[in-house]
């Protein structure tokens, strides 16, 4: 039996912060394929492709929340687990504006401060993808 090398998909993940340092969180649809009823940080989806990275976060920040702020790239992370075969490049935007939530994508929205986060970190409630670039991000420390 030959095995077929997959191409990693090419993901961007955006997260959202405001100005008192919470972050913009979501929880999937419990009808999602991956990862449903998780939260996840800000927002993100698919690469295009030929679509430049920053590009492609510009697009899917404003599609899933209405946002049109700047991004900055951060780092990329290579998942290679069952669940998950993809590069998701982490994209930062700092904003105040209202989120709008997409109903198509979330069953629920809201900011949140670190400690939550870190709470939903614990008890194993972000996506997989999620919370390693979530603690990958800590690690970078408080100069982002």
């Amino acid at each position: 039996m030959k095995t077929r090398h997959m191409q990693k998909k090419q993901i961007v993940v955006i997260f959202i912060k405001n100005s008192t340092g919470d972050f913009s969180v979501h929880q999937r649809l419990s009808t999602k394929k991956s990862f449903p009823n998780k939260f996840g940080i800000g927002a993100g989806g698919h690469v295009e492709e030929g679509e430049e990275l920053s590009v492609a976060a510009v697009r899917e920040l404003k599609e899933e929340t209405k946002l049109s702020v700047p991004v900055k790239y951060l780092f990329s992370e290579d998942f290679d687990m069952p669940e998950i075969n993809q590069t998701s490049h982490l994209f930062i935007a700092e904003t105040d504006e209202p989120i709008e939530i997409d109903e198509s994508e979330w069953q629920w929205s809201g900011w949140m401060k670190k400690e939550e986060v870190d709470e939903l970190y614990e008890e194993d409630k972000l996506c997989i993808d999620t919370g390693v670039l979530y603690q990958a991000y800590l690690k970078l420390g408080s100069g982002t």
